[in-house]
């Protein structure tokens, strides 16, 4: 499969996706976007990074992967603008959205296409509970 720069990507099967646990992490804020990364990255994840729902669509148009963790309010491409957008075109990927804003609920997330919710600050050991919930799930779906 060709990509930018006239460079050639390795087509990664979901099987491959999922065995090796690769998650998209959205968030602005660089210390929490590092700081996460580093804790799931400890833990044998496969981490990439995006600073907002844009530079996420992006990402997701050139890589897949098995989980997308994000923040909702951002600049340059709200959390629910990318989960609305990646349910628009049809992209099924696991998304968790994470806020610190009180004015949402899990049901509004999970009504326009998230599958989990989480209010900050994150609680890792949560949060890692649920990806390997839906790692181990994958293949029972």
């Amino acid at each position: 499969m060709k990509v930018h720069n006239g460079e050639y990507a390795t087509v990664q099967t979901m099987s491959d996706i999922y065995s090796n646990r690769s998650i998209l992490i959205v968030e602005d804020c660089a210390d929490v976007r590092s700081q996460l990364q580093a804790q799931l990255e400890s833990l044998g994840y496969q981490v990439t990074v995006a600073a907002s729902g844009n530079e996420a669509l992006e990402t997701l148009g050139a890589q897949k992967f098995g989980a997308v963790i994000s923040d909702i309010q951002m600049p340059n491409g709200t959390g629910l603008v990318l989960l609305e957008a990646m349910r628009r075109i049809g992209d099924g990927t696991h998304v968790i959205i994470m806020t610190a804003a009180t004015d949402f609920s899990k049901e509004e997330i999970i009504s326009i296409g998230g599958n989990g919710f989480l209010r900050k600050p994150i609680n890792i050991n949560i949060l890692v509970s649920m990806l390997e919930s839906h790692f181990a799930n994958w293949g029972n779906v």
